[in-house]
């Protein structure tokens, strides 16, 4: 663990790229077994929620697109988008909402123990990863923790949406740069509470503690290069999203693709997804453990030197 530590508190992003060697496989694994668990079980729910066939989830995309084209101007758009869907049983969506959440809060507690047990004990098992993720209290702390984020970012775009509306009414200019200005602000706001998932595992905190163990050390000169970076993974997310539309193409170019199709393009998806998603979780890790507790973490004292 000591080596971990030394490499993230002198060159924390390299770092990252070291743990993410380790981990890459078992989390590659874990990624596709995950994706394949969710779409068991929670794809038939969405189905039946919506009234929908395989086909129709496949086709959904290119139909709609296809009816808003000829849809005549006078048409109301509820009245052509009702036409997609069959019987609605929110039951089985509200279902599948929440089994939706618990699986991503799975998910960090996953990757995350992945992490953590390679730092501390030089161990990238995937089996013992899931063998300790597999605890109600975590997942359940993840998934508070999950929900707080959600609703405090919906909160912040909210408010800002309205300030942003109200200074473009009083002068349309002003509103339009200071908007784009304030975006930037909101997103490192936003980025100053991204190692809380982090925190909750590695450093087992409540988490009120995580809240507050992120929103200190990320300050607002680090979370303004954390934005810098993470507009690198947009425009990598960006380049994913063109591959995976043209393997979509060539998975479902014909009339009748089958579920074979469909779950195959998702775990496509998915392994691309993952590429990223495992460096940002290493990533999170790493930073976590640059501004960790030195007493916490076997009383090493390191200088801090990056994202000062």
């Amino acid at each position: 663990m000591r080596a971990y530590l030394q490499l993230f508190r002198d060159q924390v992003f390299p770092g990252s790229f070291v743990l993410l060697k380790r981990i890459f496989w078992p989390g590659l694994l874990l990624t596709i077994l995950l994706t394949i668990l969710s779409l068991a079980i929670i794809l038939p729910l969405m189905l039946q929620g919506l009234g929908w066939n395989i086909s129709d989830l496949v086709h959904f995309k290119e139909n709609f697109q296809e009816a808003m084209k000829t849809m005549d101007p006078n048409d109301n758009p509820l009245d052509v988008l009702k036409q997609f869907f069959g019987k609605i049983n929110f039951l089985y969506l509200i279902i599948c909402f929440i089994l939706s959440m618990i699986f991503t809060s799975l998910q960090y507690v996953v990757y995350f123990r992945l992490n953590d047990n390679e730092i501390r004990k030089n161990n990238n098992s995937f089996i013992e990863a899931i063998a300790k993720s597999l605890n109600a209290g975590d997942i359940m702390k993840m998934l508070g923790a999950y929900i707080l984020m959600v609703l405090l970012f919906a909160g912040v775009f909210m408010v800002y949406f309205i300030f942003v509306f109200l200074l473009y009414y009083v002068a349309a200019i002003l509103g339009i740069i200071v908007g784009f200005l304030l975006l930037f602000v909101v997103g490192i706001f936003i980025l100053r509470f991204s190692i809380i998932q982090a925190a909750l595992i590695h450093g087992n905190m409540t988490i009120s503690e995580a809240f507050a163990f992120s929103y200190k050390n990320i300050t607002w000169k680090r979370g303004g290069i954390l934005l810098l970076i993470g507009l690198v993974f947009l425009i990598a997310a960006m380049v994913i999203g063109l591959i995976i539309q043209t393997i979509g193409g060539l998975f479902f170019g014909n009339n009748n693709p089958g579920l074979t199709a469909y779950i195959v393009l998702q775990l496509f998806s998915n392994i691309l997804g993952a590429i990223i998603a495992l460096y940002f979780h290493s990533a999170l890790s790493s930073i976590y453990f640059r501004y960790s507790n030195d007493e916490l973490e076997g009383n090493d004292k390191f200088e801090e030197h990056l994202i000062n």
